[in-house]
This record gives C-alpha cells, sequence and structure tokens, in this order.
C-alpha cells in the first residue's frame, strides 16, 4: 500500500508540475523584454526598466538621471529604444505587422515621449 501512494504521490506532483509552466505568449514577451535589456546598462542608469503589451513598450526613466543627460544621450535613448523594440517584436511575430509604439514614461507611469512605427 506504501508503494501505491509514493506513486499516486510523484504522479500528481508531476501533473501539477506540467501544468504550471509559462504560456508560449509569457516566454515570448520574456524574450521581447530580454533583447531590451542591454539599454539598462548602455545608459547609466537613466533606463530602469521595460514593459510590453501587444504592440507597446514603456520604457521606465530615472528622471533624476534624465536631467543630467545631453541632447545627444536622450536622442540616443528614444533612437535606440524604437530600433530596438522593432527587431524584438519582428523577431518574436515572424511575417506580421503592426504599428509599435514606444513610450517613455516616469516612475509614476507619466509619458513623456511617445513614438510609433510601422513594422
Amino acid at each position: 500500500m506504501t508503494l501505491y501512494r509514493v506513486f499516486s504521490a510523484a504522479l500528481v506532483l508531476g501533473v501539477v508540475c506540467a501544468c504550471g509552466g509559462p504560456t508560449p505568449q509569457e516566454v515570448s514577451l520574456a524574450r521581447e523584454i530580454a533583447a531590451m535589456q542591454p539599454m539598462r546598462g548602455a545608459f547609466d542608469g537613466t533606463v530602469v526598466g521595460f514593459d510590453a503589451k501587444d504592440t507597446r513598450l514603456d520604457v521606465g526613466i530615472d528622471l533624476n538621471q534624465w536631467e543630467t543627460i545631453d541632447d545627444d544621450a536622450d536622442q540616443a535613448i528614444k533612437t535606440e529604444a524604437l530600433d530596438r523594440w522593432k527587431k524584438a517584436w519582428s523577431k518574436e511575430h515572424p511575417g506580421k505587422h503592426a504599428t509599435l509604439t514606444v513610450r517613455l514614461i516616469d516612475y509614476h507611469g507619466r509619458e513623456f515621449f511617445r513614438e510609433s512605427a510601422k513594422v
């Protein structure tokens, strides 16, 4: 009887573990966000995070750091964010077309820049 309980418990544990994995959409989204991560180190703490939903990417910006960067770095962040997002989204959605939007937001979620592009 003990052997039966051990096998039953193992079977239940296996079923529960198999059902708890991420969905294909979650995996795809994680890869898209991972493609954006190099920006965090490249801009000395100005870029602090990313949030993607469908065709929109929010780039979290530390406004204290944003105030200290020059116009060239400002434009570089905006350009690189849109370029990286277009590449990452296109790679995860081959053959699909959409209008992608990148927003720069502060830590309160207030938008202060938006740009869109078709892919």
